[in-house]
């Protein structure tokens, strides 16, 4: 495990005397043909799936969590402590940023250059003066003289993982949020000691058409849409024959391998993307002249009191 860890790689990459070199410089050559390939950089260090697997999984239980918070209720926020708190647990500590006991000298390129290695790094000797510990003095003599050891370090750092750390700093956040009796966006307020109680009937109903009771139950702590269901509904039956007919296009075009046709498909649905976008931004400038509209006709209300006063 430990001979898989970055700071260990580089290190044996700068060093020309590693056994393992040549395959080392195979890698690294692997990892410039192939950059964006995540197996071809993984390959040489299997650890790296095991963190994207923990990864993965913290992923899901701060998720999981989130959706728990945004119901707001004691029972939903309890849960979602428990999904916040094993994900710190996985993750354990927060590293410490350690500053280094001794910087590397300054040096130009002309005296790196020749001990640059295939990844771009290079090895720096580093002087340090100790005794030999072997041969203590004995009634009093002076110590012996010291024996000059070379000790190497990197002569660039490695950038920390700023993806990794964003776990704590979001768990810590969401935690801190609950214990200060705040929702997820920070609002503080106080809950109800119990959640709005279920009508058995509606899940009666849900269970008798086919529902699933548990798409049911996440509606029913869904927020209030902003527009009706029957504009939703418009909205959505105009989209689901956008998607059909591109669908049909899609085939012929495929069918006929003509490239101008899919070319010309794809011109026509940025179009379409773009003018249903215009129409949904037209539609939030509507309903904010509605709402500047509501909020004159409450601004004159107070002067209407004022004057009949």
């Amino acid at each position: 495990m430990k001979s898989q860890r970055i700071d260990s790689l580089l290190y044996r990459i700068a060093n020309q005397s590693t056994p393992e070199i040549k395959e080392l410089e195979f890698a690294v050559e692997q990892w410039r043909k192939y950059p964006f390939k995540p197996d071809a950089v993984a390959r040489f260090r299997p650890v790296a799936y095991q963190k994207a697997v923990i990864m993965k999984y913290i992923d899901n239980l701060i998720e999981w969590g989130d959706y728990l918070f945004r119901q707001d209720t004691m029972e939903s926020i309890a849960q979602a402590t428990q999904m916040y708190i094993l994900g710190d647990k996985l993750l354990g500590p927060k590293p410490r940023i350690i500053p280094p006991l001794v910087k590397p000298p300054y040096e130009t390129y002309n005296q790196v250059e020749a001990r640059i290695d295939s990844f771009g790094n290079a090895l720096i000797d580093l002087e340090n003066i100790i005794p030999d510990l072997t041969a203590l003095p004995e009634d009093g003599n002076e110590l012996p003289t010291p024996i000059p050891v070379t000790l190497s370090m990197l002569y660039f750092c490695i950038p920390q993982n700023d993806k990794m750390l964003e776990y704590w700093d979001r768990i810590a956040d969401r935690l801190f949020k609950i214990r200060n009796c705040q929702n997820i966006e920070g609002v503080e307020r106080s809950l109800a000691l119990f959640a709005p109680p279920i009508d058995p009937g509606m899940l009666v109903r849900a269970a008798a058409s086919g529902l699933d009771i548990s798409s049911v139950l996440a509606g029913i702590n869904a927020p209030t849409p902003y527009y009706r269901f029957n504009v939703l509904s418009q909205k959505a039956t105009e989209l689901a024959q956008e998607v059909r007919g591109l669908g049909s296009s899609l085939l012929q075009a495929l069918e006929k391998k003509d490239a101008e046709a899919m070319s010309l498909m794809r011109s026509e649905m940025e179009i379409k993307v773009l003018n249903a976008v215009k129409d949904m931004k037209l539609l939030q400038i509507e309903e904010s002249k509605e709402q500047i509209e509501i909020l004159n006709r409450t601004k004159k209300l107070p002067r209407r009191d004022i004057n009949f006063t």
